[in-house]
């Protein structure tokens, strides 16, 4: 009953910016989107065993945010940073790190529910602020 009141909360709060275009740090973020009725435009990188984007990668994708206008990446510790300032270079759009170990977070019996608010307040927050 909780889990279904968030996802109708969310839902709605996550409507006007259905779209918005954003970056993902790779597809695995595209369930999540995807409960929030959010357009991915691409994930940095493709290949989730190759581990990094490739500097022709970064550059189309830095023209492509340009073009697009696309100002929210969604990245991880450790990995995004580096590439997420060259596609936002300071001013320009918004990097969020995400961390998907969800560090921070107590173990309770509602943590799971608390980690899920966490994460769409981080991305909304990416998504509005401009």
């Amino acid at each position: 009953a909780e889990m279904q009141r968030y996802r109708s909360r969310q839902q709605v709060r996550f409507a006007p910016l259905a779209q918005s275009p954003l970056l993902v740090a790779h597809d695995a973020y595209g369930y999540l989107l995807a409960e929030f009725g959010l357009q991915n435009v691409s994930a940095v990188v493709l290949d989730p065993h190759h581990g990094h984007a490739s500097a022709r990668r970064v550059n189309e994708l830095a023209q492509r945010v340009k073009r697009e206008q696309i100002g929210c990446m969604i990245g991880e510790p450790g990995f995004a940073e580096g590439v997420g300032k060259r596609l936002f270079p300071e001013g320009h759009g918004n990097l969020v790190v995400i961390d998907p170990m969800l560090s921070g977070i107590s173990p309770a019996r509602d943590a799971y529910l608390i980690a899920l608010i966490h994460l769409a307040d981080t991305l909304y927050g990416c998504m509005v602020t401009r």
